[in-house]
C-alpha cells in the first residue's frame, strides 16, 4: 500500500478478513458468523468513514510489509487449540495477505504479529457497531 495523495484512501480499497467463525468482505458487504447448524450471512456495509479508519490503520502499522504468514519464533510455546486469522488487502491495484495464528505465543517480527492482532481487533470493533451484526449469537461451535 503506497501512499496515495494526501495520504488519501485509495478508491479500489478493499479487504477481507476471516476468523476462526466469522468473516467479513468489505467489497460484498457480506459477513458470515459459522454455527454447528450452518452459517448466518447477512450484508452489513461499512461507511466510508469506517473504511478510511481501517485503512489509515494498516497504513500506521505498515500492514504491506507483513508477510505472508507470520512464522513461530524457536523459542515459542505452543497451545492447543490455536486458530488463525487471515486478512487480505487490495489497495492501489495491489492484493496483499497476511495470516497469524494463536498456535505459538511468540512469533518470528513479533512487533508485527501484535499489530496484526490489534487490526484484528479493530476492525472486529467497527463491524460490532453494526446491530445487524452485534444482534447475531455468538457460534456455537465448541473447540477442544
Amino acid at each position: 500500500m503506497s501512499k496515495s495523495k494526501g495520504d488519501k484512501m485509495p478508491d479500489d480499497f478493499t479487504f477481507k478478513i476471516a476468523w476462526t467463525t466469522a468473516s467479513y468482505d468489505s467489497e460484498t458487504g457480506i459477513y458470515s458468523e459459522r454455527y454447528t447448524y450452518g452459517d448466518s450471512v447477512i450484508t452489513a456495509y461499512l461507511n466510508k468513514k469506517e473504511l478510511e479508519s481501517i485503512y489509515r490503520f494498516l497504513e500506521k502499522i505498515k500492514f504491506s510489509t507483513f508477510p505472508t504468514e507470520f512464522e513461530c519464533a524457536w523459542y515459542s510455546s505452543s497451545t492447543f487449540p490455536f486458530f488463525d486469522t487471515t486478512i487480505e488487502v487490495t489497495a492501489n491495484s495491489k492484493h496483499m495477505k497476511s495470516k497469524n495464528t494463536t498456535f505459538c505465543d511468540t512469533k518470528e517480527r513479533n512487533n508485527d504479529a501484535k499489530n496484526f492482532d490489534r487490526l484484528s481487533d479493530e476492525i472486529n470493533k467497527i463491524l460490532k457497531k453494526r446491530d445487524r451484526i452485534k444482534n447475531l449469537p455468538n457460534s456455537d461451535i465448541i473447540f477442544m
